[in-house]
């Protein structure tokens, strides 16, 4: 959400960034096995529909551009990209000991790719799942085990 205020120059509210922060944050628990799409709907339909944040997505923001806005987000820790993920309605993933969760890069840069497409689609469909590696410090990295995010 933040990275999307800082590609955008302040063009969007803080909300609605967030908002759309906060559901391309369950798309990535998702992807790294964490949540089931049920939830990422859930989600969807609380900020969209009972919050009203329903903005359509700025088409001159693209995802590479996201990724390269988001190095200045607030919970940057390093050169690593660190998230706040659902592991359950009101329970977030903590497997640093701080509610965040270090994620690999390329595995961003997919769920992203996904989101903005089916937003500027207007037509959401399920992403497909992938298997969350355990390897190092970083989720969704590539391994012999997990296919790529």
């Amino acid at each position: 959400g933040h990275g999307l205020e800082v590609a955008l120059k302040g063009q969007m509210q803080h909300g609605e960034a967030v908002g759309y922060g906060m559901r391309i944050a369950a798309r990535l628990a998702h992807r790294l096995g964490f949540i089931d799409y049920p939830l990422v709907q859930r989600h969807d339909w609380l900020i969209v529909q009972r919050l009203g944040f329903s903005a359509p997505w700025p088409n001159q923001v693209c995802a590479e551009e996201l990724m390269g806005a988001m190095t200045s987000d607030n919970k940057k820790k390093g050169r690593a990209l660190r998230y706040v993920l659902l592991e359950a309605p009101g329970r977030c993933v903590n497997p640093e000991g701080d509610w965040m969760i270090s994620v690999d890069p390329a595995c961003v840069l997919s769920v992203l790719e996904e989101f903005i497409e089916g937003s500027q689609a207007s037509a959401e469909t399920e992403p497909r799942h992938a298997v969350a590696s355990t390897e190092g410090s970083t989720w969704g990295e590539s391994s012999a085990e997990a296919p790529p995010c």
